[in-house]
C-alpha cells in the first residue's frame, strides 16, 4: 500500500533532525507537492545525507486522502495549501518564510 509507505516515510522524516515534516503542523502540502517530495526518493532538505532514501513513487487522490486523514489525527487544524507553489522545494521555502514572518505556525 503506497499510502502506508508515504506515512512511514513521513514518520521517519518527522523524527529526524531537520526533517521537513518535523516542522509542519498547520499547513500540509497538496497532492502534487507531496508527490513531488515522494518522487524525489529523498528529502531535498537533507543536505548532510542523514536520512534514509526510498524508491521514488507517487500517490493517487484516494491514497493522498488516507495520508492526510492520518496526519489530521495528530494535527486536526491542518489545512492543505499549495502556498502558490508547484514543487516541494519552493513550497517548503515559502512555508518557512511565512513562519519567519509570523504569518503562521509550523
Amino acid at each position: 500500500m503506497k499510502y502506508q509507505k508515504a506515512i512511514d516515510i513521513i514518520k521517519v522524516n518527522q523524527s529526524t533532525l531537520y526533517g521537513a515534516f518535523s516542522l509542519i503542523t498547520e499547513t500540509f502540502p497538496d497532492l502534487d507537492i507531496l508527490n513531488d517530495f515522494l518522487s524525489q526518493g529523498k528529502d531535498s532538505c537533507d543536505q548532510d545525507g542523514r536520512k534514509k532514501r526510498w524508491k521514488p513513487f507517487t500517490l493517487n487522490q484516494n491514497e493522498f486522502t488516507q495520508v492526510l486523514n492520518w496526519w489530521k489525527q495528530k494535527y486536526p487544524e491542518t489545512k492543505v495549501d499549495s502556498l502558490g507553489e508547484i514543487n516541494w522545494t519552493n513550497w517548503f521555502v515559502e512555508l518557512n518564510e511565512k513562519v519567519e514572518n509570523g504569518q503562521q505556525r509550523r
